[in-house]
């Protein structure tokens, strides 16, 4: 088994060393390790397989593909292929949000920005709420798998742990007096629970409202 390459196609704004992030919540210490150049091989293919779907090849191109499957492989095979932070650029996926109870929101100043955090056992427990209530209303298998996808990567991990859902620089996109009035987990499970009661109307008001608070990022990170 050789070490992994230094070559790499893909470009990050982060440091690549492999040091983590510390923070301080409900009397423990939580430790996140960034690994970066995990998440950099991840983002890349993630970007071929997006890509892709448009025909888009030439972004990524298969020996590159090729390349970051190798280096991914390899880093796994020794032991730290888990990529602890999972990253959007443009907007916050709205399936994240399912992980949240709405009073977990936290408005965080220097810079201003809305920050969630659960204990990773109580978010399973909500992303398996939030599957169910998706099945049952038939709502296309492409969307539920998403949050499948979510549920199965927190899964990995303790369920003692902490996750953390953070805007970070996307809080940019909106004016102060937006980001005091978000409440994103609060719509999405607003809707959720109109499904699950079969109130319709309220669930398609709730979801609305959620996407036109997010349509001008999601538009950013589409026309990129």
């Amino acid at each position: 088994m050789r070490a992994p390459t230094e070559n790499t196609f893909g470009l990050t704004t982060e440091p690549p060393g492999e040091d983590a992030f510390v923070a301080e919540w409900q009397g423990r210490v939580f430790r996140c390790p960034r690994t970066p150049r995990v998440r950099m091989l991840e983002g890349l293919l993630a970007l071929r397989a997006a890509s892709a779907q448009f025909g888009a090849t030439s972004l990524v191109t298969d020996p590159q593909a090729r390349e970051a499957k190798l280096q991914l492989a390899e880093i796994q095979q020794l032991g730290r292929g888990t990529a602890h932070i999972l990253t959007s650029a443009w907007h916050v996926p709205l399936r994240w949000f399912a992980l949240f109870s709405p009073d977990s929101r936290e408005l965080i100043d220097d810079p201003l920005r809305v920050r969630y955090r659960a204990f990773v056992g109580e978010g399973l427990t909500r992303l398996d709420r939030a599957v169910s209530i998706l099945d049952e209303a038939e709502i296309p298998d492409a969307i539920v798998d998403e949050v499948r996808g979510l549920r199965g990567w927190v899964a990995d991990f303790p369920t003692d742990a902490m996750v953390e859902l953070d805007y970070g620089s996307v809080a940019s996109s909106f004016d102060a007096t937006d980001l005091v009035l978000d409440d994103s987990a609060g719509d999405l499970w607003a809707a959720l629970d109109g499904l699950a009661t079969d109130d319709w109307e309220s669930a398609g008001e709730r979801y609305g409202d959620l996407v036109s608070r997010w349509a001008i990022p999601m538009a950013v990170s589409y026309s990129n």
